[in-house]
């Protein structure tokens, strides 16, 4: 059960207006859809879908092996791990272009281009040396320099961003399934109430968006906007009556029907089955502390968060 928040008022005692939504949120949050539309940040085919079935096994094992390695690194040097949807996002972009213009990288250039993808979106989206310790800095220094050697010199990965950079046109900030959750999550009736829960209604979602990247066939479907929301739905479901009341719910329900927002409800509705079936149950999951691997549901599960300082990883998950 999630704790109440002693400092929220009374559920008897609604604190929003239920006539309108937050304009600075919802104009905040419509940027965000229209970029997504706009600059072709939306689904992204997966190359699999287009080879041989050796070939799509091959292509579909390597890719998995990727987004393993990323999670492990981005775990042990302590960086963002949303800069593993970036980096996913470069990669998966890159390999279709390269296939569309029949140039689609074989052997160590899958590699390379995986290893120019996370650097760049670490370099991009996650190094923050002006809120760093000097000791995390060089830490964070020398993580960014290991990916190199012993694999590739520093100037093939430099190419290789550049041309990464060239290949995507520059569209290097895709707005990621984490920054629609938190938007959700924020913009939800919840959050007024029951700060705590809103927390959780996050840390659920992007849980979830943390698996999707090993699943290409959902973000080849379903653009991060949709899926974003979808998990927020599914997270929704585990809270107590007595935390999201049927006023509240109701309420939510209206975010989708928004002139800024307008989210296709069937398409939402099969992702959030898709969501469903690639993830645990998150009623066994019912607090951020179970989120974040303090209270593994199983003995294996538990053993591999200790493995990975008390982190439930999407590689703990698929070992489950």
């Amino acid at each position: 059960m999630i704790a109440k928040n002693e400092s929220s008022p009374p559920f008897q005692a609604p604190l929003i207006h239920y006539g309108r939504w937050p304009d600075a949120s919802i104009e905040q949050l419509g940027a965000l859809l229209k970029k997504e539309d706009r600059d072709g940040y939306g689904t992204i085919e997966s190359v699999s879908t287009s080879l041989n079935d050796e070939d799509a096994r091959v292509a579909q094992h390597v890719r998995r092996q990727i987004c393993d390695w990323y999670y492990h690194f981005v775990d042990h040097y302590n960086f963002d791990r949303e800069v593993i949807v970036v980096a996913i996002s470069y990669y998966d972009r890159y390999m279709l272009c390269q296939q569309t213009a029949g140039e689609l990288p074989e052997g160590d250039k899958i590699h390379l281009v995986a290893i120019a993808a996370i650097f760049l979106a670490i370099k991009i989206h996650s190094v923050n040396m002006s809120g760093s310790s000097s000791k995390g800095k060089t830490a964070r220094a020398s993580a960014l320099c290991n990916i190199y050697y012993g694999h590739f010199e520093a100037r093939q990965v430099g190419a290789m961003e550049m041309d990464l950079c060239r290949v995507l046109k520059w569209k290097l900030n895709p707005p990621t399934m984490h920054q629609f959750a938190i938007n959700f999550a924020m913009l939800h009736p919840l959050n007024k109430r029951c700060p705590r829960s809103t927390s959780y209604l996050y840390e659920a979602a992007r849980y979830q968006a943390e698996l999707v990247v090993f699943f290409p066939s959902l973000l080849a479907k379903f653009k991060p906007s949709v899926l974003a929301y979808a998990a927020i739905l599914n997270a929704s479901e585990t809270l107590p009556p007595i935390v999201l009341t049927p006023d509240l719910q109701e309420r939510w329900s209206t975010l989708a029907s928004h002139p800024a927002v307008r989210m296709d409800r069937s398409q939402v509705q099969e992702a959030r089955v898709a969501l469903e079936n690639m993830r645990p149950k998150l009623s066994d999951i019912c607090r951020i502390e179970d989120l974040r691997g303090d209270n593994l549901s199983s003995s294996s599960g538990r053993q591999n968060a200790q493995a990975n300082d008390g982190r439930v990883t999407p590689t703990n998950v698929m070992c489950q």
